[in-house]
C-alpha cells in the first residue's frame, strides 16, 4: 500500500504518484510526477486524507486511458474508412505510370538498349530535380506523369 510523502524540509505530507509518460499532458503537463499536498504535519491525518487523492488519480488515469484508446480506435476507423473509399482516380494513374516505366525498364534492360538494372535509378516518391525543370516520365500510350 502506498503512503504519504513527507517532505524533509517543511515536513509536510504530500500524496505523489509517478505519472506514466503517455499521460503526462493530462497530469500537469510535462511534470513526471502528480504531486499534492495533503496540507498536514501529521502522520495518521495524512494517511486519512491521503486515500480521497489516490481515488482521484486512479480516476484520472482511467479516463486517461479510455481517451487514448478512443483516439486510437477513431485513427482505425479512418484508416479503414479510407480504404474501402478506395485509392483516388488521380494515384491510380500515378501507379500505373509508375509501373508502365518500370516495364519499360525492363525491356530496355533485357534487350540490351539500356546498362542499368530496371527501378534502379527509379524515384518511388516525388521528382528529385529542382523546381525549375518539369519533372516529367514519358511513356509511349500513357502520356506525361
Amino acid at each position: 500500500m502506498a503512503t504519504p510523502f513527507k517532505d524533509p524540509r517543511a515536513g509536510i505530507f504530500y500524496f505523489r504518484r509517478v505519472a506514466p509518460a503517455a499521460f503526462r499532458p493530462v497530469f500537469d503537463g510535462a511534470s513526471s510526477q502528480y504531486k499534492r499536498t495533503l496540507d498536514t504535519r501529521d502522520p495518521d491525518e495524512a494517511r486519512q486524507r491521503y486515500h480521497p487523492h489516490a481515488v482521484i488519480y486512479e480516476q484520472t488515469l482511467a479516463a486517461a486511458r479510455r481517451a487514448l484508446a478512443n483516439r486510437q480506435l477513431r485513427s482505425a476507423r479512418v484508416m479503414v474508412d479510407d480504404f474501402l473509399d478506395g485509392p483516388s482516380d488521380e494515384q491510380l494513374r500515378g501507379v500505373a505510370q509508375k509501373l508502365a516505366a518500370l516495364e519499360l525498364g525492363a525491356f530496355e534492360y533485357a534487350n540490351g538498349l539500356t546498362d542499368h538494372a530496371p527501378g534502379a535509378r527509379y524515384d518511388f516518391g516525388g521528382c528529385f530535380r529542382p523546381a525549375s525543370t518539369r519533372c516529367a516520365l514519358r511513356v509511349p500510350g500513357i502520356g506525361v506523369a
